[in-house]
């Protein structure tokens, strides 16, 4: 009796066993599951091309004309030039040619930088410096030529520090001085030549994507490599 009472328990509990491991495994089977995601869009800076001064009507798509017919030309504005005219070079011979560095709306705050390469060899200008009161434009070092007549130039503030433009949600930001305000044939040159000057500039955005870390080393080495191009 005993022996069969033995064998009855021993199979019940392989039974049962049997049971739970079927259990297990369907339990496993049964566990509820869902996935799900969530797509955040981000938009990149900018540096935008600006309205000509004074002149909010103009599309903003495309502010100004790049074929000299206008004296906006994308980054740069010279309200003074006048490109009808005929600028002859002779010796003193002055010519109105203020260039102004701006940034479009929705452009992140940025360094500017701006020079000029005269192809003449015979022009020479004042460049408007900071004096204390107003903002202006400083050599950046180890640039001045030899000559003493080209350099690259920053943007400062009245003090000479450099000064990054606001970039603006609906309106342009200008610098508030030209490079120069005008150009001179040397007087003492003794041979002179038709040719072109070019006026350049190069903008950074001043600070990282924190907005706290101020990126001016990089935007002067920006420039530095697009000036000595």
């Amino acid at each position: 009796m005993n022996k069969k009472k033995t064998s009855k328990k021993s199979l019940l509990l392989v039974l049962l066993a049997l049971v739970l491991t079927v259990g297990t495994i369907m339990g496993t089977i049964a566990w509820l599951t869902a996935t799900d995601s969530v797509t955040n869009s981000f938009t990149a800076g900018n540096i935008t091309n600006p309205y000509e001064p004074n002149d909010p009507t103009i599309d903003p798509e495309d502010p100004g004309n790049s074929d000299g017919t206008d004296q906006l030309d994308g980054n740069l504005y010279e309200p003074k030039w006048d490109p009808t005219a005929e600028h002859k070079m002779l010796p003193g011979a002055t010519f109105d040619k203020d260039p102004f560095v701006g940034i479009g709306p929705k452009s992140e705050d940025s360094y500017v930088f701006a020079w000029a390469n005269d192809a003449t060899k015979v022009l020479e200008y004042t460049v408007n410096a900071p004096d204390g009161t107003n903002c202006g434009w400083v050599a950046v070092s180890g640039t001045v030529a030899a000559d003493g007549k080209s350099a690259l130039y920053v943007w400062c503030d009245a003090s000479g520090a450099p000064l990054a433009l606001v970039g603006k949600d609906n309106d342009s930001t200008w610098t508030t001085e030209p490079l120069f305000d005008a150009v001179t044939v040397d007087t003492d040159a003794t041979t002179i030549e038709a040719g072109d000057m070019v006026v350049f500039c190069y903008i950074h955005q001043s600070t990282s994507g924190d907005g706290v870390t101020d990126l001016y080393a990089e935007a002067e080495t920006g420039a530095l490599a697009e000036y000595n191009k």
